[in-house]
């Protein structure tokens, strides 16, 4: 559930270290990441432990969101989204403290964070939703009450979500068949704790989840 994705062509490497006299010997497995160059991306300098290549390897550009900026998050149409495997032990939370896997019931991402989608939308489809669909809230960050505005281009079903870290749903906010154009909802918070929370929305096939804070 790895991403091994550097500047050089070589992203692994084997040596026998002779200041604690240590050579790897064991076989090394390797499945559900993304590794440059894929298994030619390995270099053995000394020593050639068995390498078991199992399925589920990527060798695609991993899409990250801002290398510039080093933010390593996925990008939506990252081919990494959902291609991790549970049947590996792995964290119980990504880096930012968000259960994995996110959304429940999918499969994890590969690399160090979970993006919000549980599969990556293609470009297509993506600037398609875009051209459609608008979904935003503020303020953020947010006290007591939010606003909550979206535009649906026919009628369909909604559903809008709060859920905390660890995927578990907070409040459901809306849960209904409505109407086509401009929709505009305020939120009150009530005893909802300071953090970090998700907002989901959600109308036919189309998903946007967006981060929001708390503050009390």
């Amino acid at each position: 559930n790895s991403i091994l994705w550097n500047k050089s062509a070589v992203e692994i490497a084997f040596l026998y270290d002779q200041q604690w006299e240590l050579e790897i010997a064991d076989s090394c497995f390797f499945g559900n990441s993304c590794v440059k160059n894929g298994f030619s991306g390995i270099s053995f300098v000394i020593g050639k432990p068995p390498i078991m290549w199992l399925t589920g390897n990527l060798t695609l550009y991993p899409q990250f969101a801002d290398t510039t900026n080093s933010d390593f998050h996925l990008s939506d149409s990252s081919p990494c989204i959902g291609q991790g495997s549970r049947e590996y032990m792995s964290a119980d939370s990504d880096f930012d403290g968000v259960s994995r896997p996110f959304p429940p019931g999918s499969q994890p991402d590969m690399g160090a964070f979970e993006n919000p989608l549980g599969s990556a939308l293609s470009v297509q489809s993506k600037e398609e939703v875009n051209s459609h669909y608008i979904f935003d809230h503020y303020p953020n960050p947010f006290n007591e009450t939010i606003n909550i505005t979206y535009s649906l281009p026919n009628p369909q079903n909604v559903h809008i979500a709060i859920y905390n870290l660890r995927g578990q749903i907070v409040k459901v906010i809306v849960d209904e068949f409505q109407t086509q154009g401009d929709h505009r909802i305020t939120w009150n918070s009530g005893q909802l704790s300071s953090g970090i929370y998700l907002m989901s929305f959600s109308a036919d096939q189309y998903q946007k989840i967006m981060r929001t804070t708390c503050l009390k």
